[in-house]
């Protein structure tokens, strides 16, 4: 063949798309999370009444707003890593506000506080803090990609979604039934992870 040929073949053909920021961000997060899924269903096996236990007030609470929140943090870390774009989020500001509705149907009913202590708790978030992790890094990874004009939001909603991963593969094997429980152990796990994204995004993504 021609080297003329040749050049003439290759211009013909349409241009490789890369995949997008977004893509490359929710294909991490979600790699991640189904590894966590993975993981802990080897090692502790899931929920015998999963299914069941689910559509209860604490599986409202485990499984809606852990989905909320991480699809919440997603959308505002691709909004984050685009320079010329405001912080706010319009579909992250929506998914924020279910998740709060769907805390608030949870607890609906919820007569008294539950009886449980640091040590309790703990045994959710810690796990749950280690099943996020790789998502964290994948996520931080993939952020490289774009341009974060505000690595550390970019981090924090980052490691949002990542302790919303890591919380979702978690609660497929939790045996906890009170919503009230749930938020706090939960939602300390992924405070936590929001805070690691936001020390370490603005030195794995400097410019």
């Amino acid at each position: 063949m021609r080297t003329e040929d040749l050049i003439s073949r290759l211009s013909d053909q349409p241009p490789r798309r890369e995949a997008s920021l977004d893509q490359r961000l929710g294909a991490a997060l979600l790699v991640a999370g189904a590894g966590a899924a993975l993981v802990i269903a080897l090692l502790d096996g899931l929920r015998p009444d999963l299914l069941a236990s689910a559509t209860g007030a604490a599986g409202i609470v485990k499984f809606g707003c852990g989905a909320a929140l991480g699809l919440a943090g997603w959308r505002q870390a691709c909004r984050l890593s685009r320079p010329g774009l405001s912080a706010f989020c319009p579909v992250a500001t929506a998914l924020f506000v279910i998740a709060a509705a769907l805390a608030g149907l949870g607890l609906d009913g919820v007569a008294r506080a539950p009886a449980f202590g640091l040590g309790l708790a703990l045994d959710c978030a810690l796990p749950i803090l280690a099943l996020a992790a790789p998502a964290l890094a994948l996520g931080l990874a993939a952020l490289r990609s774009g341009a974060p004009t505000r690595p550390a939001l970019a981090g924090a909603a980052t490691g949002l979604a990542a302790g919303a991963a890591g919380a979702l593969a978690f609660a497929t094997t939790c045996p906890a039934n009170d919503p009230l429980f749930v938020i706090v152990a939960y939602g300390s796990a992924l405070a936590g992870m929001s805070t690691l994204g936001a020390l370490a995004a603005p030195r794995v993504l400097r410019w």
